[in-house]
């Protein structure tokens, strides 16, 4: 009777052995498949986010090269315009100084013909 109880309690020990194994090897996949999706939640929100960031800084140097565009071309334009000024000083400056020579002539009494126009200056 004794070793009957005996191997009864082996067949016992054995079989709790075994659903307590199950147990903990269910609750430890269960446990591993949560972490890997929440591991590959937080990946896939990372590259979102990474995407994101990526499309911005693509967005970004777009609008930064326009500006460079814009602001080159607005430099040749004032180089072109303070160009042009310089031009138009000088030959208003040349009219000038023609008008002051007409003048003293006109004031001195001298008879024509009045002085030479300025060389290279449309009349």
């Amino acid at each position: 009777m004794f070793a009957g109880l005996m191997s009864l309690g082996g067949i016992a020990l054995t079989t709790g052995g075994l659903i307590v194994g199950y147990v903990i090897s269910a609750r430890t996949a269960r446990l591993t498949s949560t972490q890997q999706a929440a591991a590959t939640a937080k990946a896939a929100e990372n590259t979102q986010a990474q995407l994101l960031i990526d499309q911005l800084q693509e967005e970004l140097t777009r609008h930064r090269e326009a500006q460079d565009a814009r602001a080159n071309a607005m430099d040749d334009r004032i180089t072109g315009l303070e160009q042009r000024n310089h031009e138009l000083m000088r030959e208003r400056d040349a009219y000038r100084d023609h008008a002051h020579a007409l003048r003293s002539h006109i004031y001195d009494g001298k008879p024509p013909p009045p002085p030479d126009w300025p060389e290279g200056y449309p009349r």
